[in-house]
């Protein structure tokens, strides 16, 4: 009879890791996949061609609402930079570097919010949003 249990908690055993590796496997490769920039809009304004540059590789984002927000993931190796963010609103066209430093691999993930007056800022929690 000791046999028998010792494979069926072999089996029940395997079967827990499997679904483990299963289950972690999309965090996993969300935290070591490429960069991500998230671009917050709160310029007061609706803006259109948004542009990331990261050294030499460019990224069109979506037309964003005030108050709207998107991230997007950074493909291509651009050695190490800044974001540097270019969108048109109703005063005109504007750009700005955030001062955030990013290399090209993952683990980097920078979050931007475009502030009124075409300022780019980089944001590492809820107190550097004042």
């Amino acid at each position: 009879m000791k046999p028998i249990w010792a494979g069926v908690t072999g089996f029940i055993a395997g079967g827990v890791v499997c679904l483990t590796g299963v289950l972690l496997a999309k965090p996993a490769t969300e935290i070591l996949g490429p960069p991500k920039v998230t671009v917050i809009n709160a310029t007061g304004d609706d803006i259109a061609n948004v542009m990331i540059s990261l050294g030499t590789i460019q990224r069109k984002v979506p037309d964003l609402n005030d108050g709207q927000a998107v991230t997007v993931s950074i493909q291509g190796r651009f050695g190490e930079a800044s974001p540097h963010i270019a969108w048109i609103d109703s005063s005109g066209e504007h750009e700005d570097t955030a001062d955030e430093y990013m290399e090209s691999y993952g683990f980097y993930h920078a979050k931007v919010i475009l502030m009124p007056g075409g300022k780019a800022r980089a944001i590492h929690g809820t107190s550097d949003l004042k």
